[in-house]
Order: structure tokens, then C-alpha cells, then sequence
């Protein structure tokens, strides 16, 4: 079945991942794991089913999670983000992980790492997500939005606000938030 997760066809990788997930269980996590590490020349695809067979099975340990995040294929490294997107809280090697997809050489992962943002507030990450903000450019006008949409997340948690408000913040910086605040 692990096979089927390097399909062409994008709906058997699918049924085979659930398949993995729903009928094997927990005797699909040693495989999906060697998988991610690369040991047996996986496909991008492989290892992209496998990330997420861990991650709904909630076995990502934090050594194949960086493995995904730190994997030389641009797909991989954008699920990881998107993983972090549906992970209901980070511990602080995922948040570092978020972080440095905001500074990922693709702009997909930066826009997967942006998004990822969205959905956890913290009043450190405001300062990171504005860098990244300054570091884009006219011609990359999805990634901008999508680092936009992060920061005004961030201001909707009333703790992050409150903190922020207690900073000695940089004029620029005041001006990227009041940007995205209206």
C-alpha cells in the first residue's frame, strides 16, 4: 500500500494514505517514518502522504517533522507548514520551524509558513511576520497577502495586542500594523 503513495494519480495517494490511516493504524507509523527520513529513496510524493498519515495518526515526533520541514523537495517543506496550520497548538522547535519558513528561499513555503501564522498568535511572531512582509516585493502579490492576513490575525488576539502595545516598536513597524488593523 505504501507503494500507492507515490501514484501520479492524486486520489489514489489519497485513498491509499487513508487506507494506511483508517485499517493499519498504528502499525503504518515505523513504515511512514522511514519514509520521511529518505532511507529508501522515497518521492516527494511518499514522503508528503506520510507527513500527514503521521500527523492524523498523531505520531509526528519532532525529528521526522523536521526532516519534512528541512526536506530539499519545495512540496514537502510547504505540507510541513500546512501541518503546522491544522496543529492546534506549537511546541517551540515547531514555531522555529514556522519561523524559518517565513525566510524559505521557494515562495510557496513562505506562503504556507505565513498562512500557518494565521491560526497561532503571539506577540513574538508579529515583529518576524513584518520582516518577511518587508522582504517581499509588487511581484509577489500572493505571498504579501497572505503575510498581511498573519499580522491582522495576530492583532485579533487581545493578549498579542496588549503586548504589543507595551513594546517600544519601530515607526516602520507601527505603520505595518496600523496598515493591516483597519
Amino acid at each position: 500500500v505504501f507503494e500507492e503513495l507515490k501514484s501520479h494519480n492524486l486520489v489514489r495517494r489519497q485513498l491509499a494514505m487513508n487506507y494506511l490511516i483508517d485499517e493499519i493504524g498504528a502499525a503504518s507509523i515505523a513504515p511512514a517514518r522511514t519514509i520521511i527520513s529518505g532511507e529508501n529513496s522515497s518521492s516527494w510524493q511518499q514522503r508528503t502522504h506520510a507527513l500527514w498519515l503521521l500527523h492524523r495518526l498523531q505520531a509526528l515526533d519532532a525529528t521526522t517533522f523536521a526532516l519534512a520541514a528541512n526536506d530539499p523537495t519545495r512540496e514537502v517543506r510547504v505540507h510541513s507548514m500546512r501541518v503546522l496550520s491544522e496543529s492546534s497548538s506549537w511546541t517551540n522547535a515547531q514555531r522555529k520551524h514556522a519561523l524559518a519558513g517565513l525566510a524559505d528561499p521557494d515562495l510557496n513555503v513562505r506562503r504556507a509558513a505565513a498562512d500557518a501564522f494565521t491560526t497561532h498568535s503571539d506577540s513574538k511572531h508579529v515583529s518576524r511576520i513584518i520582516r518577511a512582509l518587508d522582504d517581499t516585493t509588487s511581484k509577489t502579490p500572493h505571498l504579501r497577502h497572505a503575510l498581511r492576513i498573519a499580522l491582522r490575525n495576530q492583532l485579533r488576539d487581545e493578549t498579542t495586542l496588549s503586548q504589543l502595545t507595551q513594546r517600544n516598536l519601530r515607526r516602520s513597524d507601527k505603520d505595518a500594523i496600523a496598515d493591516v488593523a483597519v
